[in-house]
């Protein structure tokens, strides 16, 4: 019986939170992101080749995921992820 009331009371603790996270100002007054900036980025040099099929190590990804990420992305607009979604 002390287990049942245990977890009723974690459940119920955590609902509470959620609602009392999804109904503050905190969420709502984050600042408007700015444009512009210096972005630093760590690494140990250069890599040997930026072609991840001669090279598949996570040094060479960490630059060429910078470059290719962009170029295309699942379709917003859609419900359903797919390969049929992408969109360049």
């Amino acid at each position: 019986m002390k287990m049942k009331a245990r977890k009723a009371l974690i459940v119920i603790t955590g609902v509470v939170l959620l609602v009392s996270m999804s109904t503050s100002d905190v969420l709502s007054a984050s600042p408007a992101p700015q444009r512009g900036g210096i972005l630093k980025i760590g690494n140990r040099g250069e890599p040997p080749v930026l072609n991840c099929m001669m090279n598949p190590s996570i040094h060479v990804f960490s630059y060429t995921a910078q470059v290719f990420n962009g170029l295309v992305m699942i379709d917003p607009t859609q419900e359903q992820v797919s390969v049929e979604k992408i969109v360049p």
